[in-house]
């Protein structure tokens, strides 16, 4: 069997030898075939142009007789004379001139001679008859005066044109050529060398040395390293490195645009002088000075620093020019930098920070930042709060009343309070007036709901004292006012001390008297050890009896339950792949507290570490005593989970059960 199959084998491979010959042999005949073919049709296209080139000879002899003999013509068969003219054989038009682009109509003419094979002696003519303007003139004016009417060479005639027309004498191409420097597109600066490179007579290496040297650098370089051996090539990679640029810059165009800063204007007196309208005339600008004082000053007024007008949300100074110098009195006294240009940005955005009270000057608690004093009004004594937590002067809405103060309705402003809620002023007090220690203040103060002082006084007013020396905590503050020293010294801060019944008996009765509201607050102490309730009530003896029997099943979990009869398993559809969902992204806190947490857990065992593939992403709620709980998001694996239903008995049903029953157990 096997002597069988390698003789067919070998019989097989030799047939196909013998095919792959034949195959190769026609491929070579054919082959000659093609080359024979091409070779004859070769001397055939050869013997077509000598005859071509002899019938031209033939005509151009003809011609040259022709015109030789005066434009007569012998006819051998008849003898017979004709008149025989000029004829071309293309058809391209011939360029017209009118005085304009001498070098390229010149150019033009001699392309068109070439084309049209023109005799040398009707160039000239030829030329004439296609002048226009101011071009056709001064071929007149050459005729009559210089060559008196003979007809030039063509060589003479170009000599001349381009005289009377070309360049200027002192005209330099190849010094505008390397001049010559890139600086718009790369297409505008080809066409400029162009026109420049046909009025020179440099070698295309000149050339392209020439096209380089002018390109922007950053082109340049990239051109120069590919090394073109042509204009062409040149002018091609000049493009392309020009729109490789374009699409860098466009890749890395920021998204917003640049802010333009707007220039800052400030307040001029009256007394100085106003700017004149002319800008030949020179004036001196007017400096203002921004000292602790006068910005002190405008603070408590609620002015504008750099104008007269009152300073409101929106406010915008007139325009004017002015130079602002910021100095310094003492070194304790010195404005910096950082002030400064909160001002500007306070002035340039026109936005006012909201009027501010602290949590103190609503319930009336002492603190470490307030100070209570007695002030007057018109002879009338005024509890009044000195609190550097709060921004603006407030008074008291029945205090206003009590004192027949002039009050003015104003836009409602929201003051925010140090809890996180809101009270609003309508109503204000132009120019309040009242005394500390005889000297006499005046503001504008808002009127909100007080209750527990009569005044809170805030940075508003403690701003425009200047320097101020407080001592917290020997309730002390000492300030310089209209170059008198004063020292003010606040009240004791109350404490909690043990009364009796006739005591406090006596104090309600003062309060109810006085208009003050008593508050009666009722204190019990109790073990930490006693068990309670929710509610605060203690734990019943039955209750705490069933606690105490089955201890190990409230106790808290310290390890995974224990395997049973009937685990808990979760059934999936038919088909599906485990669910494996990518954590969610925390923040810093909540990623800090996770890992706190499932420590916890590892080092208590309810959970281990596990490597199924199953995953499920975790989310942080937060309890009511702010620490964190931990939840597991189900949501995709419930996707693929058998639902398990189970019939619901109606109630109908099962009272019609019941009828007739009277015995239950």
């Amino acid at each position: 069997m096997a002597t069988k199959a390698q003789a067919a084998l070998e019989e097989f491979q030799k047939s196909m030898k013998d095919s792959w010959t034949e195959f190769l042999a026609e491929q070579q005949r054919q082959q000659n075939e093609f080359r024979d073919k091409m070779r004859a049709q070769r001397d055939t296209m050869l013997r077509i142009t000598n005859q071509f080139q002899e019938i031209g000879t033939k005509v151009t002899t003809l011609e040259r007789n022709a015109l030789n003999n005066g434009g007569h013509l012998n006819n051998n068969n008849g003898g017979q004379q004709f008149n025989s003219s000029f004829a071309r054989f293309s058809k391209i038009e011939f360029p017209r001139f009118n005085g304009e682009d001498v070098q390229g109509w010149v150019y033009r003419c001699e392309q068109f001679f070439e084309v049209d094979s023109t005799n040398e002696d009707l160039k000239v003519k030829l030329v004439s008859i296609h002048l226009e303007g101011k071009a056709l003139l001064w071929h007149q004016s050459l005729m009559k005066t210089n060559l008196q009417g003979l007809w030039p060479v063509w060589g003479v005639y170009k000599a001349a044109i381009l005289a009377r027309f070309g360049s200027q004498p002192y005209d330099d191409p190849i010094s505008e050529l390397m001049n010559l420097k890139h600086s718009g597109t790369v297409e505008a600066y080809q066409e400029k060398f162009d026109a420049l490179l046909i009025r020179t007579d440099l070698s295309e290496k000149q050339a392209i040395s020439c096209f380089l040297s002018g390109l922007q650098p950053d082109i340049q370089s990239t051109v120069r390293m590919f090394k073109p051996q042509t204009l062409i090539d040149a002018y091609t990679l000049a493009r392309l490195q020009e729109n490789t640029l374009s699409c860098i810059n466009k890749r890395n165009k920021p998204l917003l645009e640049k802010p333009v800063t707007k220039s800052f204007t400030s307040y001029q007196p009256q007394n100085s002088p106003k700017p004149l309208s002319n800008p030949n005339v020179q004036f001196k600008t007017t400096r203002q000075r921004l000292t602790p004082e006068f910005i002190a000053e405008r603070r408590a007024k609620n002015l504008c620093f750099f104008c007269p007008e009152k300073f409101v949300a929106g406010h915008k100074c007139p325009a004017q020019l002015h130079c602002i110098e910021v100095v310094t009195v003492t070194e304790d006294e010195t404005v910096g930098e950082s002030e400064v240009s909160e001002l500007w940005q306070q002035e340039s955005s026109g936005d006012e920070l909201p009027p501010l009270i602290s949590l103190n000057a609503i319930t009336g608690n002492a603190a470490f930042q307030t100070m209570k004093v007695t002030g007057k009004v018109r002879g009338t004594s005024l509890n009044i709060l000195i609190d550097s937590g709060s921004t603006h002067n407030f008074l008291d809405e029945n205090t206003a009343r009590k004192l027949g103060c002039k009050v003015v309705p104003s836009y409602p402003v929201a003051v925010s309070v140090a809890n996180g809620e809101s009270i609003y002023s309508k109503n204000v007090v132009k120019q309040f007036s009242w005394q500390l220690q005889g000297e006499t203040f005046q503001t504008d103060i808002m009127l909100v709901p007080l209750g527990t002082c009569d005044m809170v006084l805030g940075v508003q007013w403690l701003s425009s004292l200047g320097p101020v020396l407080w001592d917290f905590k020997q309730l002390r503050m000492q300030f310089q006012y209209k170059g008198k020293k004063h020292v003010l010294r606040g009240g004791k801060r109350a404490g909690v001390d043990w009364v009796n019944g006739k005591q406090l008996q006596s104090l309600i009765v003062k309060g109810i008297s006085t208009g003050c509201s008593p508050q009666l607050f009722a204190l019990s102490i109790q073990s930490t050890e006693e068990l309670t309730t929710s509610e605060g009530n203690p734990v019943p003896t039955a209750v705490q009896t069933i606690l105490d029997d089955f201890k190990d099943v409230f106790k808290t979990p310290t390890e995974l339950p224990p395997h049973r009869t009937y685990d808990h398993t979760i059934h999936l559809k038919e088909g599906t792949t485990p669910i494996n969902v990518r954590p969610y992204r925390y923040p810093v806190v909540q990623k800090d507290a996770i890992e706190s947490i499932v420590k916890e857990m590892l080092e208590s065992g309810v959970v281990r570490p596990s490597q199924s593939p199953f995953s499920s992403p975790i989310v942080l709620v937060k309890n009511k005593d702010g620490t964190w709980r931990l939840c597991v998001d189900y949501r995709e694996l419930n996707k693929y989970t058998v639902k398990d239903k189970f019939p619901i008995p109606v109630i109908e049903e099962l009272l019609d059960e019941l009828h007739g029953l009277c015995d239950f157990f």
